[in-house]
């Protein structure tokens, strides 16, 4: 038995003896063999006791009878005036002091038994956390462990300020979980809680744990405990006081935080549900709990890997190698046989850096899973009436393609935008590395495996405008470049358009700081590289191809560490303007691709242009300002950057955009992509009559139900370009098109 501490009547008066906690390293954690984990067996004894407790190593085919325990590490009601003080309490462990923070001292207080010992699997004890090689092995096995419990139990935290906690306790049901667990009596629940318990509970911080995702929905068995009460996961769902909380948050002034928990746990309970579907891949859970908390952001990963239905997850030395999947080095070679693509396994390893997990969740998904991208594309396309007319899209690696770039921007959020700044500590440190990014470290670079994205021409530059710092800050620099802008087109329709697209374009960049400026840049890759979907594949590691290269920069000025470089207006064609970098000019043109705000400016190839291919070199990043009746398809269809459109299966304007994985990072970092929540509006393309084009535009609601929402006429005319002066300009190859 271990030593005796002194005994609290009530909890929060114990909170008030916090001493400081010993080191979790001191502690000698009990060897563990293959396919084993340690089981915690708290003994029995009264609310108020010591908690002493034993942890032993049990192998798995000896059948162990255990609960586990999901639970927040923090404080589960934070804005309570009597919540526990942060800091650590202790309990005994094969007698030693093992400190835990309050809210799980709390749990084992209210689970433990006055007369059967309870035998409780927890991840904050029963895992050596220093131990990287340990954390990575039960990670692995997460959703085995939570599948052979018996029961889990989901801790909610205590109530309120309680007069005697002790004497709720033993009139409670949570002291009943041992007998449950070892046979020896049926579990015994609680009634239905009040509104006010309910809405208390809904906003315990324990729903917005990325961890619980898979606690709460891997259990054959699951139950809530708050306090002294326990209620079985279908009770939950059946609440009358559950289903009136889901329709009080749709009103108007309902209380955020309550909207925010109710909401969450419908969403968990709403997963569990599917847990079986092959809608359950990683990308899917990724997207959808991104915004769930973790103290170790690697863990908005791997925490997810037990749930997912397309991976495996492995540690270091069982990953199948990604050599196999990705053996594409000449992507556009419709003769190479098709790399394996389904569940396969994904290795976890807490000490791969951010940008390491980034790629290895790249890599999967691109070369390896099954559907990944497809569902959103797929959807949008049927809603659009899109998927008919171009069966081409149902092709798995063309959604690769085209949702590519909206997954690495939604990966990189989930990892809470830290790839980026930590991979600039890296780069820093680096002394071969050149101003304009990565071309010093091509041999590098063409070691790693190459995404071959399918983006859209979006637009040609037709004019530089002024500097961002200048348009924003002076008046005849603001009435210059609209005056500018206005003269390029005859048509007055042409003109109530771009004043309108001027003004919301002047509204959105007011807002940019530094870090928004910042997405605008030169960015040097001679890897990087785009071409029609029709065309030929670029050579990039020809000597032609670096010759061009050197020389399209040859001009440039150099852009040195710590120097800022400026961002100008531009104006491009179908309308739009962009802000683009200091070498951007007349002539480019921007990719842009769909569900993100990503676009790069390109330079048209001399080399790589001709009747049936368009060939691309990267110039930098933009930010664009899309009008409103323009869209991905609109892209798609060729009909913004008609000169260099080439007829395809996929569409006149599309292209494959050949990025490496460092650059695929730098241009997604900090880019918004589409969430597809609530209404959304597609238009899909009906032919008009000669001269014209006629878009439907179509919503779908919360519930997926396709609206008619408006129909846009947009005709098709052409003028002459004209100077700010009225001066026609020259235009090689004919007259533009505008729309």
């Amino acid at each position: 038995m271990g030593p005796n501490l002194p005994v609290k009547r009530d909890w929060t008066e114990m909170m008030d003896d916090i001493s400081t906690p010993l080191p979790v390293d001191d502690f000698p954690y009990p060897p563990l063999g293959t396919d084993a984990i340690r089981i915690l067996n708290v003994e029995p004894g009264d609310f108020d006791k010591q908690i002493t407790c034993t942890l032993s190593p049990v192998a798995f085919n000896e059948k162990p009878k255990y609960s586990a325990l999901s639970y927040t590490w923090g404080d589960p009601y934070p804005g309570d005036a009597a919540r526990p003080k942060d800091g650590a309490t202790f309990i005994i462990v094969n007698n030693h002091h093992f400190p835990v923070k309050p809210n799980l001292h709390l749990a084992l207080q209210y689970l433990r038994s006055p007369s059967h010992p309870l035998p409780i699997w927890v991840d904050a004890i029963c895992i050596e956390q220093k131990n990287i090689v340990e954390l990575n092995h039960h990670v692995t096995m997460m959703s085995f462990i939570y599948q052979r419990a018996a029961i889990t139990v989901a801790w909610l935290g205590p109530p309120g300020a309680r007069q005697n906690p002790s004497w709720d306790w033993r009139v409670g049901k949570t002291q009943h979980v041992a007998k449950n667990v070892l046979g020896s009596a049926p579990p015994y629940y609680s009634a239905e809680p009040d509104n006010d318990t309910f809405g208390r509970i809904a906003k315990s911080s324990y729903w917005t744990r990325v961890w619980i995702v898979q606690e709460l929905c891997l259990p054959r068995h699951l139950v809530f405990a708050y306090g002294e009460n326990l209620w079985r996961h279908g009770d939950l769902c059946n609440w009358s006081v559950f289903r009136q909380a889901k329709l009080t948050v749709e009103k108007p002034g309902a209380d955020l935080l309550l909207k925010k928990g109710v909401e969450g746990i419908a969403r968990l309970l709403d997963v569990r549900k599917i847990k079986y579907s092959d809608q359950m891949t990683i990308e899917y859970l990724i997207e959808s709990f991104s915004k769930a908390s973790c103290t170790e952001i690697r863990d908005k990963i791997y925490s997810l890997l037990g749930l997912a239905n397309d991976i495996i997850p492995c540690t270091d030395g069982d990953a199948d190698p990604i050599e196999q999947h990705n053996k594409t080095p000449v992507l556009q070679n419709k003769a190479l046989s098709e790399p394996w693509k389904g569940r396969t396994k994904f290795q976890v390893d807490y000490s791969k850096t951010l940008y390491e997990v980034w790629v290895d969740v790249l890599k999967y998904l691109f070369f390896q899973a099954q559907k990944a991208g497809g569902r959103h594309i797929t959807q949008a396309m049927e809603a659009a009436g899109i998927r008919r007319k171009i069966p081409e899209v149902n092709n798995v690696d063309v959604q690769r393609g085209i949702t590519i770039v909206r997954t690495s921007c939604m990966i990189q959020e989930a990892l809470e935008q830290s790839v980026e700044e930590q991979l600039e500590t890296t780069i820093k440190s680096e002394e071969s590395i050149l101003s304009h990014g990565f071309s010093d470290r091509t041999m590098d670079m063409c070691q790693d495996p190459v995404i071959k994205a399918v983006g859209y021409l979006s637009g040609e530059v037709l004019e530089i405008g002024p500097e961002y710092t200048s348009l924003v800050a002076s008046f005849s620099s603001h009435q210059a470049w609209l005056y500018r802008i206005e003269n390029y087109y005859i048509d007055p329709s042409d003109r109530q358009t771009i004043r309108g697209t001027y003004d919301s374009y002047i509204e959105k960049i007011l807002g940019y700081g530094t870090k928004e400026l910042s997405r605008v840049q030169n960015i040097r890759n001679v890897m990087a590289s785009a071409w029609s979907v029709m065309g030929r594949r670029p050579q990039v590691q020809d000597a032609e191809h670096i010759s061009e290269d050197e020389n399209t920069w040859e001009n440039v000025s150099e852009q040195k560490e710590g120097h800022s470089i400026a961002q100008y207006s531009c104006l491009c064609t179908g309308n739009q303007i962009a802000v683009v970098p200091s070498d951007a000019k007349p002539g480019d043109v921007i990719v842009s691709f769909w569900g993100c705000d990503v676009s790069l400016l390109m330079r048209p190839s001399e080399n790589g242009t001709d009747d049936k291919t368009a060939a691309f070199t990267m110039i930098g990043t933009v930010d664009f300002v899309e009008i409103a009746h323009h869209n991905v398809w609109s892209g798609f269809s060729g009909i913004l950057c008609e000169k260099y459109a080439r007829g395809g299966p996929i569409g006149g304007g599309a292209v494959y955009v050949e990025l490496d994985f460092r650059t695929l990072q730098r241009i997604t970092a900090s880019e918004k992509y589409s969430h597809f929540n609530g209404t959304r509006l597609l238009f899909s393309f009906q032919p008009g009559v000669s001269g014209s084009a006629s878009y439907l535009a179509v919503g779908q609601d919360g519930k997926g139900r396709r609206v008619n929402v408006a129909r846009l006429h947009l005709g098709l005319w052409r003028s002459c370009r004209r100077s700010h002066v009225g001066v026609p300009l020259k235009e090689e190859g004919g007259d533009c098109s505008r729309r």
